[in-house]
């Protein structure tokens, strides 16, 4: 249903009203409404829809569905909120078990890392051990090498300097003098070599004098078996009148030299066997046999020659 009302109220408001005393006391002439004219350009006609509902009664089955909706909806939604809430408290139990275990994880691997530093500091001590062991028995072993080499290697000295005598055309007595080496080790020499000077001067030798530029000439060559001795090398003739001479000291016959080798053992350094000795000479040159007085005994002899050991150049390697 439609209803029309008029755009102007038939009643003026309580503002009209105030206004309209206003006016009149203000001497103002008031023109009244034409209500003739309701529907014209001066007082427009406005027509408002009016709206109305149409309310239905719903059947008791209608009721009872709607109900039994709202009761089904009612419990989903209280398993929904059940749901959330378990799945919070699932969520919450997950964390600290979670939590747990990340604790304990870090506690595992601290100690880890600590058993693993101490493993490497074990480690460190048994390898340190072993190196001081390794090198201990690495020098026990250098020390049992060289105690082996130094009983078994060759040791070269002079053994003799033997002098032997003849007479020469003129009937004077003329003297040789060679030497006679000898090693005493365990094992032979290897790659010898000597030299050996007879030097017979009219002074003494001082301590500035070079015996390396002396020994520096003639080069002997020899090889010595264990234990036994060798001869060869230089020989030194004197004559009679030499032997006088060295007797009253107006000479001096000095015989120094040297000997090198080397060891049969690998590695080893070259040896070196030094010597220096001063020759004095007792009896009679001219007279080098003496006849025994006690009959049926060999002869004597009538010349004998020491051999002093001097201070310098003397050494063995």
């Amino acid at each position: 249903m439609v209803y029309a009302s008029s755009g102007a109220s038939q009643q003026p408001s309580n503002t009209s009203e105030q206004q309209f005393k206003d006016a009149q006391q203000a001497g103002t002439t008031i023109q009244p409404l034409n209500l003739d004219e309701r529907g014209t350009i001066h007082e427009p006609l406005v027509v408002s829809p009016l709206v109305v509902k149409t309310y239905t009664q719903k059947s008791d089955g209608e009721i009872a569905a709607e109900d039994q909706e709202r009761r089904e909806r009612s419990n989903t939604d209280w398993w929904t909120i059940r749901i959330g809430i378990a799945t919070i408290f699932i969520l919450l139990v997950q964390t600290i078990v979670f939590g747990v275990q990340a604790i304990r994880l870090k506690q595992t691997v601290k100690t880890m890392n600590q058993i693993a530093n101490e493993q490497r500091q074990d480690v460190a001590a048994s390898l340190a051990i072993s190196d001081r062991g390794a090198g201990a028995t690495e020098r026990a072993v250098d020390r049992m090498r060289e105690s082996a080499i130094f009983e078994m290697r060759a040791y070269v000295f002079l053994q003799l300097i033997q002098f032997k005598w003849h007479v020469e055309k003129d009937e004077t007595i003329g003297y040789v003098f060679s030497l006679l080496w000898k090693n005493s080790g365990k094992t032979a020499t290897k790659d010898m070599q000597t030299n050996v000077v007879f030097d017979l001067r009219e002074g003494l030798i001082d301590a500035n004098f070079d015996f390396v530029q002396a020994t520096s000439g003639t080069i002997g060559h020899a090889f010595i078996a264990p234990g036994e001795p060798a001869g060869g090398g230089p020989v030194k003739f004197l004559k009679e009148s030499d032997m006088k001479d060295i007797k009253d000291g107006r000479k001096f016959f000095y015989i120094y030299g040297r000997a090198k080798y080397f060891d049969v053992f690998d590695g080893t350094p070259q040896r070196v066997t030094k010597f220096c000795y001063l020759a004095e000479v007792t009896g009679d040159p001219h007279t080098p046999i003496v006849e025994n007085p006690i009959k049926g005994l060999q002869n004597l002899n009538g010349v004998t020659v020491g051999y002093r050991l001097q201070s310098m150049h003397n050494s063995a390697t």
